[in-house]
């Protein structure tokens, strides 16, 4: 338990004993009987939780995350809360911290980066990462539909959102991810999918510069291969002539073993398309 004292100048100060059984005074200086209070049940709870070792609460996560910095000095004095930075995490050191531990590739990078330009834009780089709410997050989303944008892109920022904080929950510098139950929906984009016929095709293949163009959307078009990450990882060694197959990795899957490369038939229409880009071939 804690006891708040009013002095007779008119501050006050809350006495306790930490968990070694040393009295300790948190002092609040000229504060209203109110606000006193309420920090007293809020020292109280901390109290609580530093003797039974239990992590606190995401209501008091938050509370000690937009505590003023005279306060948060004076509670990291009396052994309250850590000192430094760490209750005071914010949207910018959590970004940077999380980019440098991620290890994906370039493409992917690219992705969260877009990500952390609109979750700058929205809450701001200072915003301390403990004040951001549920309601926070889910006001997020919907500043992205309000631009406008298309239900996957939205589906991608709130995932990589939700990643972000993910991570920030790992390192124990929020109780909570804020973007756990934020509605993300369906990364497909249905009005952008196409069927392009053969007579397109061939219109496409009639515009391209030479015949590595050409096979680019052959492979595209004709073996179904993600561009440019497949079709940049294609070699000729991959390409089986008696068997009429090919060897592809699929950069998606490379992470798991033995289900990273797929074999795909060599159909009659993309065949031409190979012999004349293996005509042109450096050696080697």
């Amino acid at each position: 338990m804690a006891s708040l004292v009013k002095e007779s100048n008119g501050r006050k100060r809350i006495e306790f004993y930490n968990s070694v059984g040393k009295r300790k005074a948190l002092r609040l200086g000229k504060a209203n009987l109110k606000d006193s209070e309420g920090v007293k049940s809020r020292v109280e709870a901390i109290l609580a939780n530093q003797r039974f070792g239990q992590p606190h609460s995401h209501d008091l996560t938050k509370w000690i995350g937009e505590l003023p910095a005279e306060l948060a000095a004076k509670m990291a004095s009396v052994g309250l809360i850590d000192a430094g930075p760490r209750g005071q995490i914010t949207l910018q050191k959590l970004l940077d911290e999380f980019f440098s531990h991620i290890e994906v590739k370039t493409s992917t990078v690219t992705t969260y980066k877009q990500t952390k330009r609109v979750l700058v834009g929205h809450f701001g780089k200072d915003k301390c990462i403990r004040s951001i709410t549920a309601h926070d997050a889910d006001e997020f989303r919907r500043s992205q539909r309000n631009e406008k944008l298309s239900s996957a892109t939205i589906s991608k920022r709130v995932k990589t959102a939700r990643q972000m904080f993910r991570q920030a929950v790992k390192w124990d510098w929020i109780a909570k991810n804020p973007f756990e139950d934020v509605k993300a929906g369906s990364q497909t984009n249905r009005e952008r999918q196409r069927f392009i016929d053969e007579a397109d095709t061939q219109k496409l293949l009639e515009a391209c510069p030479d015949k590595e163009w050409r096979l680019i959307v052959g492979l595209c078009r004709y073996a179904g291969l993600r561009c440019p990450s497949e079709v940049l990882d294609l070699c000729w060694s991959d390409v089986n002539w008696e068997k009429n197959s090919m060897h592809v990795r699929m950069k998606k899957k490379e992470h798991l073993d033995g289900q990273h490369v797929k074999t795909v038939p060599i159909f009659k229409e993309l065949r031409p398309l190979l012999f004349d880009a293996f005509e042109v071939a450096v050696p080697g």
